[in-house]
C-alpha cells in the first residue's frame, strides 16, 4: 500500500490542500492509496500520522509526505523518522514559496530530511532551484494539477472594452488583497477607467475587514464585489464574466489558483514574487509586476486591454500553458512513472 500524509481539512470548511485533490486524483494510478490525516486539532492529526505508520508499517510499500515550511514541516519530519526506523521508504512533496526560510532556520533538520528520502518532488522550477542550490540535491518536478477539461468546457470569456478583473485567493496578509482595491482605485482616479472587481475567498486572519474599509474609503463599493469562500462551480461563473486575473501574493510557488483562471482563459497579471515567474510566462499569457507596485499593476492591465487581438493572444497562451498542467495529459503520467519505480502498480 501507499501511505500520503497530509492536511485534510477540507470537511471542516478550509480551502482543499494538496493531499484533497492530488490524494483523488492519484487513486486513478494506485487504488489502494490511504490519505491521513482528518483530525481537526494539531496533536490529533500529528498522532493519528503517526499511529497510521505503526499499524501499517508491514504494509506499506512508500509513504508521500506533503511538506511545508511553516510549523507543519515537523509534522513531516517526525513521520519521516517513524518511517526510517521501519526502513519504509517516503518521499517529501514541497510546498511553499518560503521553503528557503525553513532551510535557512533548520538546516540540520532539512538535510537529514531530505537527505534519507528516496527522492524529492516539488512542483514547481522555483522550488526545485532552492533545493539544488541550498542542498546539492535535484528533486523531480511535478507540477500541481488540474482537469482542465472540467474548466475550459464551453468556455465564455471575452474581451472587455472596461476592464472586469477576478481575484481569487484567501483575505489573509500574506495574500495582500488590499492592493487589489488600491489597483482599482488607481484604475479609477488616475486613469480615469471604471474597471471592476470581483474578489472571492475566505476570510483567514480578518483582512476582509480591511479589504472592505479600503473600499469605502475610495468609494468603490458599487465597483467592487466580495464573496466569501464559495465552490468551484460558483466561482467559476463569476471568473468567465471576467476579462483579467489579478494575483497580489506577496509568497507564492505555483497556486493552484493561477492555472484554474489560466484553464479558463483569463489573462494574468501577477507580482513576480517566489514561483510565479516560473509558472506565468512574462509577456506571453501573463504580465508580471513587483510586490506591492500598484501603479505598474494598473498599467499592465490596461495593456493587456488596449486592442482586442493583444488580450486574445493573452488569453489563447493562458489556456495552452494551464494544459501543460492537465492531470489526463500530461501529470498524470509522471507519476505513474514515479510510482513504477517504488512500489507494485498490479
Amino acid at each position: 500500500m501507499v501511505l500520503y500524509l497530509g492536511n485534510k481539512l477540507q470537511r471542516y470548511g478550509k480551502n482543499p490542500t494538496t493531499i484533497d485533490t492530488l490524494g483523488h486524483s492519484l487513486k486513478e494510478i494506485y487504488p489502494k492509496i490511504l490519505t491521513v490525516s482528518e483530525k481537526k486539532g494539531i496533536i490529533f492529526r500529528l498522532w493519528d500520522m503517526w499511529k497510521t505508520i505503526w499499524i501499517n508499517r508491514k504494509r506499506i510499500e512508500l509513504v508521500l509526505i506533503d511538506t511545508y515550511s511553516t510549523k507543519a514541516f515537523h509534522f513531516a519530519w517526525t513521520s519521516a523518522r517513524i518511517c526510517n526506523f521501519f526502513n519504509i521508504p517516503y518521499i517529501p512533496i514541497i510546498h511553499g514559496g518560503s521553503f528557503k526560510k525553513r532551510i535557512e532556520k533548520s538546516p540540520f533538520l532539512v538535510k537529514k530530511y531530505i537527505y534519507e528520502a528516496k527522492t524529492v518532488v516539488t512542483p514547481s522550477g522555483f522550488l526545485r532551484n532552492v533545493i539544488k542550490e541550498s542542498l546539492n540535491f535535484e528533486p523531480i518536478v511535478i507540477p500541481n494539477s488540474i482537469r482542465v477539461g472540467i474548466l475550459s468546457k464551453d468556455n465564455s470569456v471575452s474581451f472587455k472594452t472596461i476592464p472586469r478583473i477576478f481575484w481569487l485567493r484567501a483575505y489573509q496578509k500574506l495574500y495582500n488583497p488590499v492592493l487589489a482595491v488600491e489597483i482599482i482605485h488607481i484604475l479609477h482616479k488616475k486613469k480615469g477607467i471604471k474597471a471592476e472587481l470581483i474578489m472571492v475567498g475566505p476570510d483567514k486572519d480578518g483582512t476582509l475587514k480591511k479589504v472592505k474599509e479600503k473600499i469605502k474609503e475610495y468609494s468603490l463599493c458599487p465597483f467592487i464585489s466580495t464573496y466569501e469562500k464559495m465552490s468551484r462551480e460558483d466561482w467559476v461563473k463569476l471568473a468567465k464574466n471576467c476579462s483579467v486575473f489579478l494575483n497580489t501574493t506577496t509568497i507564492d510557488n505555483t497556486p493552484v489558483s493561477v492555472i484554474e483562471n489560466m484553464a479558463l482563459g483569463l489573462p494574468i497579471v501577477s507580482t513576480n514574487v517566489g514561483g510565479l515567474p516560473y509558472l506565468i510566462r512574462d509577456g506571453l499569457d501573463g504580465l508580471l509586476f513587483p510586490s506591492g507596485d500598484a501603479n505598474l499593476a494598473a498599467d499592465l492591465i490596461l495593456q493587456i486591454h488596449s486592442a482586442p487581438e493583444k488580450w486574445a493572444k493573452f488569453s489563447k497562451e493562458a489556456l495552452l500553458n494551464s494544459k501543460e498542467k492537465d492531470w489526463n495529459s500530461s501529470v498524470k503520467n509522471q507519476w505513474s512513472n514515479l510510482f513504477a519505480k517504488y512500489v507494485e502498480l498490479a
